[in-house]
């Protein structure tokens, strides 16, 4: 029998079987492997694909399945080989589930990553990260439409990217505001713990960073919800699509193992989830961070919240207390705040202090406290 003797029906009964549950069966550890290696086979094989070298993205990915067999999207791009080999690719095109549709999602997303943002943003700095405290030494960041988790090195003079991720998000987008509606939630958070793979659900793969959302201006806000995690991925995949999560953000094990042992990630790591991401150079960030300091100078008198019930306006500055100024800025994803900052206090009557403000401008382009957390 001939590749091309190969039926429509069979080509997709053969994709069904890979993509659909009979699959699950397959065991959930695959061999350890750079995490980079894994994704650059896939891109490969889409090149290859896309040139039309059948026999060299079947090489591909023969060689990815045979360590990889849980690689879902690797069957799926196997069958569309196939299907090509066959002459039935076409129709093959028009066969549609919400599973596959996903899977297809994933390919794409990891294809332009590669194809336009890898180079495009070398150099680059995400514009919300103006300003991260010397205490940061890592920063992850949720570029969210491109399902990417980007760490950051804080080496005291700027940010270095050191790696970054392919990710699932919530089944509903992001967004989060209540419990339930799974979505991912967008703000800046931190890791607060850490919890092995061996003690949780087997959903949960390799392990979990657990996030503290809801944060101060979430709980001021009044959004709900729990249990927002950093995971794994459960049995029977390497990635889901990009929208298959509860809410969490997960990679896949071999990522989240890459990620928690190359990487020495602490409670209070920094975590910005963003919907709308800007890279910028890294002048501009420095430019605009000095800007940001001049103008929230705790020296003069700023506009408090609670001058919306009609008190006077008073000094954010504490007289019997030294200031140590701004440790941190960085701007606010979403449209809840536009700003968030904090600082150090050190008084005589108290330990050290920090500081965390949440700010909006006003209508006459002066920065108002939306929020605190003392």
């Amino acid at each position: 029998m001939t590749f091309r003797s190969i039926s429509t029906q069979a080509v997709i009964a053969f994709l069904s079987v890979l993509t659909g549950l009979g699959f699950l069966h397959l065991k959930a550890h695959a061999s350890p492997i750079d995490p980079e290696e894994y994704e650059q086979a896939l891109v490969t094989a889409t090149r290859l694909i896309s040139a039309g070298a059948w026999g060299d993205a079947l090489s591909t990915l023969n060689a990815l399945t045979d360590q990889f067999p849980q690689s879902r999207v690797g069957h799926l791009l196997k069958a569309d080989v196939f299907a090509a080999l066959a002459g039935t690719r076409e129709q093959l095109s028009q066969f549609k589930s919400v599973e596959i549709e996903s899977l297809r999602r994933q390919i794409k997303l990891r294809w332009r990553h590669h194809q336009e943002f890898s180079n495009k943003n070398e150099g680059l700095i995400p514009n919300k990260l103006i300003k991260v405290s010397a205490q940061q030494s890592l920063v992850l960041y949720v570029d969210l439409p491109a399902a990417r988790l980007y760490i950051f090195r804080n080496n005291g003079q700027a940010l270095v990217s050191e790696a970054d991720y392919y990710v699932t998000i919530g089944k509903k987008g992001f967004g989060k505001e209540r419990e339930g509606d799974l979505k991912t939630p967008v703000g800046i958070y931190s890791i607060s713990g850490y919890k092995p793979g061996s003690t949780l659900h087997e959903r949960y793969g390799h392990g979990a960073l657990t996030l503290d959302y809801p944060n101060p201006l979430d709980q001021h806000l009044e959004r709900t919800g729990y249990g927002i995690w950093i995971h794994g991925t459960e049995p029977g995949w390497i990635n889901r699509g990009p929208f298959a999560s509860d809410g969490c953000i997960t990679l896949s094990n071999n990522d989240f193992k890459d990620l928690v042992t190359r990487f020495d990630l602490q409670s209070g790591t920094l975590v910005v989830v963003d919907d709308q991401p800007i890279w910028k150079p890294v002048q501009w960030i420095k430019t605009t961070g000095d800007r940001l300091v001049s103008e929230l100078s705790f020296k003069s008198e700023i506009i408090d919240s609670a001058t919306k019930q009609g008190s006077s306006e008073h000094l954010v500055h504490d007289e019997k207390s030294v200031d140590l100024g701004l440790t941190e800025i960085l701007l606010y994803p979403g449209s809840s705040a536009e700003l968030v900052t904090q600082r150090l206090l050190l008084s005589d009557m108290q330990p050290k202090k920090i500081i965390t403000e949440y700010w909006n401008r006003d209508d006459d382009d002066r920065w108002q406290l939306a929020h605190r957390k003392e």
